[in-house]
């Protein structure tokens, strides 16, 4: 049923492309992060009518475990004023059996001059962070990092699991000089916009977690 709304949508919005003269504010909506079985705060994108005359709002097709609202500049929700916008409000809903990570949607804005798509993203992570460098690394790609950045962090994090195999304290004082790099190039990689700061955050909570286990000295790490 998804894979045939999908197929309606995409055939609807390639037939009007050309002519569309309602504007998205963004193709890519993606939503704050959520915790399994709770929605995420709302986001929102803005239609808008680039011509003089009033458009025909026909409603939404969407698929994916979204929630949608919005509103229209004049106070109706069943006509796009003229150079008027329309605001579609959007939150991740999750429940029973939605798998941690990134989660990928559509959804559509019907009008009478053609369909406006919207492609959405959300992110559910779990409220306790895995302890584990295979849950580490088994993170990178889920998290929708480049295939480039996820073998430079790959490979920091197979020597760490390399080092910890014989649970020797010297090697865990190795193993920490390899996630404090780790945990480096996801901030420096934040830093420059090219990883979201949710996402580098996700992976800086479960560094954390091995790290407080490890032998890194100091009074305040567990020995």
């Amino acid at each position: 049923m998804k894979t045939l709304l999908l197929s309606l949508l995409l055939a609807v919005s390639a037939f009007n492309v050309q002519a569309q003269p309602v504007t998205a504010s963004t193709d890519l909506l993606e939503l704050p992060p959520a915790l399994p079985f709770e929605t995420s705060p709302w986001a929102t994108v803005v239609f808008t009518n680039q011509t003089d005359n009033a458009i025909d709002v026909y409603g939404l097709g969407a698929n994916g475990p979204f929630g949608f609202d919005w509103e229209c500049s004049g106070g109706g929700n069943v006509e796009l004023p003229p150079r008027g916008t329309c605001v579609l409000s959007v939150r991740f809903e999750g429940g029973e059996g939605q798998p941690l990570g990134v989660i990928d949607g559509l959804v559509g804005f019907r009008l009478s001059t053609g369909t406006v798509l919207v492609d959405l993203r959300a992110f559910t992570y779990a409220p306790m962070a895995p302890f584990g460098v295979r849950n580490l690394r088994s993170s990178l790609i889920p998290l929708g990092f480049d295939l480039e950045l996820v073998q430079t962090l790959d490979a920091r994090l197979s020597a760490v699991e390399t080092l910890l195999a014989d649970a020797s304290a010297a090697n865990d004082r190795r193993a920490c000089g390899q996630l404090q790099f780790f945990e480096q190039r996801v901030l420096q990689e934040a830093a420059h916009d090219r990883v979201r700061d949710w996402s580098a955050a996700v992976l800086v909570v479960q560094k954390d977690a091995m790290w407080l286990n490890l032998h890194c000295g100091g009074p305040w790490r567990n020995q």
